[in-house]
């Protein structure tokens, strides 16, 4: 691997010349400029980077603090973060807590060595006192005040708790599965919990929670934690599908078809809704719309 003596050699400048190019600083002619930049590409020069962070003081690193990165909640917004940091110039340094405050604490430590430009945190473990003595650029987001001076990012959990009720209630689900957090640390998003399961009792659909211990989202781990399967098959129950015979008749005659083809058509499109289908967006309905013809055509149902 090529030196910056080698590279001020061969461009006929000094060492400091090749510095302040590199590290665009100080005044350099554009015709030394180039010359300087066409040897660097030619001899493949790499800076030391460790060196040029400890010059300038900076090291181009953001690190991103997360509970739970198994969470996919976390997973996708650490993901987010990442790309736009990438977007300006900085690297992501993903720092995983699973929910203990000693891991929280060393990686606060490291903003004070000056090991990252910053950090961001999605963690709940430490209080005010932690964090009042760090110096370095914090951001929270989904977290409690930490300081006056920490700009936290977060949003309205009981409104979006009574929304996503609502949402299920006009639906017509007769029985919900929430799931929430097993933690009894006052996280900010157990008020979206509270509201959504006071919403939905209200109405006397049947609520019932599943807990999943930090990072266990897998299916196999539900599978033998939860109370939503079939005891006797080991389905899962993906919820109920209720028919009016008064509904499929009055269909029938509106659309000119048979009362077969009404009855298996409302299974498949009720089927379809269970399985995570929609038509609310063009794109959406189209896909939607493609599986219940194929459906209905496989079983060889017309009108």
């Amino acid at each position: 691997m090529s030196s910056i003596q080698e590279v001020a050699k061969k461009a006929g400048v000094g060492v400091g010349t090749v510095s302040r190019v590199i590290n665009d600083s100080g005044y350099v002619s554009e015709k030394t400029r180039r010359k300087v930049e066409e040897v660097i590409e030619e001899l493949n020069y790499k800076p030391n980077e460790l060196a040029r962070n400890l010059f300038r003081n900076r090291t181009n690193i953001v690190a991103v603090i997360t509970p739970a990165i198994g969470n996919p909640y976390y997973a996708t917004l650490c993901s987010e973060v990442e790309s736009r940091l990438r977007k300006y110039g900085y690297k992501t340094m993903l720092c995983n807590t699973t929910g203990e405050s000693t891991n929280e604490e060393a990686y606060l430590e490291m903003l004070e060595r000056n090991m990252v430009d910053g950090i961001i945190t999605g963690t709940h473990t430490l209080d005010y006192s932690s964090y009042k003595k760090i110096k370095g650029p914090i951001v929270g987001f989904d977290t409690p005040k930490l300081n006056d001076d920490i700009l936290v990012v977060t949003v309205n959990h009981e409104e979006g708790g009574k929304l996503a009720a609502k949402s299920l209630i006009e639906s017509g689900c007769k029985e919900v599965l929430q799931f929430t957090d097993a933690t009894t640390k006052n996280y900010p998003f157990i008020k979206r919990h509270t509201a959504f399961a006071n919403e939905i009792k209200k109405t006397g659909i049947i609520c019932r929670e599943y807990k999943p211990l930090m990072d266990r989202f897998d299916y196999e781990y539900i599978e033998e934690n939860i109370d939503a399967f079939n005891p006797e098959t080991g389905e899962l129950l993906l919820g109920d599908i209720i028919l009016s015979t008064e509904h499929i008749l009055e269909q029938a005659k509106e659309y000119g078809h048979s009362k077969t083809r009404e009855l298996a058509f409302l299974v498949v499109h009720s089927m379809l809704h269970l399985m995570g289908y929609d038509h609310m967006e063009d794109d959406e309905r189209i896909v939607m719309e493609e599986k219940q013809r194929k459906i209905l055509e496989l079983e060889g149902i017309s009108r």
